[in-house]
């Protein structure tokens, strides 16, 4: 929203140009956040706010009673920046629709899923070390100091697990790194420590956990 705090009288104003709810768009700097543009002017309700200029600097400001600002705060993150920098509009190139913000947000949500899936990785490679010194550690394939670093690994793969079901909570694609470690360890434990088949039985159980986290919740 246009804040009051910033409230200026333009000195000209010039056309709208068409600015509408689904032709022009306020993007924060800091966020992924996307406004629509209001033409509707919050200090008289006129229809009518335009492109002008208060004390020298761009800034959407009211055809009918001249007030407006230049200065937008993103409702999301409450980040103030100037107006000019977070408008868009390009009716040649850019039209905002539904279907580009939906672009936008899929495109947001594709960069989370990334992270996320580098996270569940993280975690399971900790996860399996973790229980591979364990387990060595009990059955004395490893000297009695395998168990030292144990809980710092547990640690370490809680932290992550946590972090890539914050960043993205319905993507199933978290299950695949725990997937791909549990089979490494299912042949490893093939071909050489049969202990391994346990570490690959865990990681399996991880990968259940992120299933099960990741599940699309069902409405009766």
């Amino acid at each position: 929203m246009i804040r009051s705090g910033r409230r200026q009288r333009s000195s000209e104003t010039k056309g709208n140009r068409g600015f509408t709810l689904t032709s022009a768009e306020f993007r924060c700097e800091t966020c992924p956040h996307v406004q629509p543009f209001d033409p509707r002017c919050p200090f008289c309700g006129a229809e009518g706010r335009v492109l002008g200029r208060g004390t020298g600097l761009p800034g959407v400001f009211c055809a009918a009673c001249r007030e407006g600002s230049f200065i937008w705060e993103c409702p999301a993150c409450a980040t103030r920046q100037r107006l000019h920098l977070s408008f868009y509009y390009d009716p040649a190139v850019h039209g905002v629709t539904n279907e580009s913000r939906r672009l936008v947000g899929t495109a947001w949500r594709n960069v989370h899923t990334v992270f996320g899936v580098l996270l569940s990785a993280a975690a399971a490679y900790s996860f399996s070390f973790a229980i591979d010194l364990l387990l060595g550690g009990v059955l004395r394939e490893y000297p009695a100091t395998a168990f030292v670093p144990v809980v710092t690994w547990l640690l370490i793969a809680t932290v992550a697990s946590v972090a890539a079901l914050r960043l993205a909570p319905s993507t199933r694609w978290l299950v695949i790194p725990p997937l791909v470690f549990s089979s490494l360890a299912f042949l490893g434990g093939i071909v050489g420590h049969r202990y391994s088949l346990l570490v690959g039985l865990t990681t399996l159980l991880q990968a259940l956990v992120f299933w099960r986290a990741t599940a699309h919740p069902t409405h009766a």
